[in-house]
């Protein structure tokens, strides 16, 4: 495999060191994780198969899988849920949260096809790979440093019931910011043990 040179200029390399400590920084506080959490180490070795393996298409399948194994769950509508879930990580405003949700369902359809089987109706461009390692690239640092962010409001080398599982941390994501804002602030004035409050259960 031929060598590939990069050449960073000064605030291209200021970048770059930023985003490595960042992750590194992530990642030291995610090594001690609950066990339930593990499904972060499954995206990674997706996420590494993608750049191991030499066919294009099944590195766009890697790194579909990769998403999947962050954001995915069961049930129907898997590709909408999955192009919404990513479009409000990635997505600042509405045009482009719905320009994120067409490539992604475009790229998934591409990977529904080759999963049952089938050939891709269209071409793989080099454009679709790159987007989908950079959708993959993205959506991981970002969850990693949310783990981390969680894991750092938790009790240091033990873990309770306070712990979010990843349905939790899915369902706040699927949320729009006013209802983030509305529920938080909900939550924050129900009295202890809500909804079994005592006071308000008739005999």
């Amino acid at each position: 495999m031929p060598a590939i040179y990069i050449s960073f200029d000064a605030a291209e390399t200021s970048t770059f060191k930023s985003f490595v400590e960042g992750t590194n920084s992530a990642f030291s506080v995610l090594k001690d994780k609950p066990n339930h959490w593990h499904f972060v180490d499954v995206a990674l070795g997706n996420f590494i198969k993608a750049f191991f393996t030499p066919d294009r298409l099944n590195q766009m399948l890697w790194h579909t899988v990769t998403l999947e194994a962050l954001l995915g769950e069961k049930g129907e509508s898997m590709t909408k849920r999955l192009a919404k879930r990513i479009a409000s990580i990635l997505g600042s405003t509405n045009d482009e949260r719905k320009e994120i949700e067409k490539q992604f369902e475009e790229l998934y359809d591409f990977r529904s096809e080759l999963v049952h089987g089938s050939q891709p109706e269209k071409d793989l461009y080099e454009g679709h790979l790159r987007k989908a390692r950079a959708l993959a690239r993205r959506v991981l640092y970002w969850f990693i440093n949310y783990l981390a962010h969680i894991r750092t409001l938790l009790p240091t080398g033990s873990f309770n019931e306070k712990v979010p599982e990843r349905k939790d941390m899915l369902m706040l994501l699927d949320l729009d910011q006013n209802s983030r804002t509305r529920l938080a602030w909900l939550l924050a004035n129900m009295p202890a043990g809500f909804p079994q409050v005592r006071e308000w259960q008739s005999k």
